[in-house]
């Protein structure tokens, strides 16, 4: 999986932008899942099903035509931090099974995922850029002569696609275990963008113990790892059939 956020004001193009890179993606044979940071209250008056959620029911799900919609009210969600929003992120990427997500929002994210910036003024750009940032564009936006790159937005199809596809990395952990040598996952990132270090490095998820919950991955750090890969060994190797192998294990509850 491969995340990318486009961030920046509002009316600077970002929703034009992912709906044209969507089917340049999927003619190339990707996958493609968007998430989108709102980052204020949802209309409850669009339709029936999110009114239900107006008269104070906890979910409301619609489904039919190929399509199910799912609305669901969280009051621990409410009150929104740096903290949350980086944690409801990871969330959300581990349900996904796409080769490339494209995250719509999120100006101020601290984690280890890639960003475009979306600005109409050199100022709006230079505000909003970091360590993460790959390239900026904007409806409006010209080259402001930067250290980092610019995408003119109406960049032909072909040479989007080679710098999307060159510029993304697979998605970080975002654990800050420091298990790679680095002590927290956007600095990991920030070197496997410039190609300093591979993903196999990022030993939650490229180690010797995997662990899924309702068929999605959940990351472990190094000790709750090895805690669990001695438990299990430890067990099934008393076991009459045992043999050395990859050993799987799957609960129903």
């Amino acid at each position: 999986m491969k995340p990318i956020i486009f961030c920046g004001y509002r009316r600077r193009g970002k929703t034009t932008f992912i709906k044209r890179l969507i089917p340049i993606l999927k003619s190339r044979g990707h996958s493609v899942s968007v998430v989108k940071h709102i980052g204020h209250r949802i209309n409850l008056e669009d339709a029936d099903t999110t009114r239900y959620l107006k008269e104070g029911a906890d979910a409301s799900v619609g489904f039919g035509g190929g399509y199910t919609l799912k609305y669901e009210y969280r009051k621990d969600e409410d009150d929104e931090n740096l903290k949350f929003i980086r944690y409801k992120l990871h969330s959300i990427l581990m349900g996904l099974r796409s080769e490339f997500v494209l995250i719509e929002g999120l100006k101020s994210y601290e984690g280890p995922i890639p960003k475009i910036v979306f600005g109409n003024t050199k100022d709006e750009v230079e505000e909003l850029i970091d360590e993460m940032t790959i390239a900026y564009t904007g409806i409006e936006a010209n080259d402001y002569g930067l250290n980092v790159p610019y995408l003119p937005y109406d960049m032909p199809d072909d040479r989007l696609y080679e710098f999307i596809n060159e510029n993304s990395i697979p998605f970080v952990a975002d654990l800050d275990c420091g298990e790679c040598g680095y002590p927290t996952c956007r600095e990991f990132a920030k070197n496997l963008m410039a190609g300093k270090v591979n993903i196999k490095m990022c030993v939650p998820m490229s180690g010797d113990v995997s662990l899924t919950i309702n068929n999605k991955p959940v990351y472990l750090k190094g000790f709750v790892r090895d805690v669990l890969k001695d438990i299990i060994h430890g067990f099934v190797k008393n076991l009459h059939d045992y043999e050395e192998g990859t050993i799987k294990i799957t609960v129903k509850k």
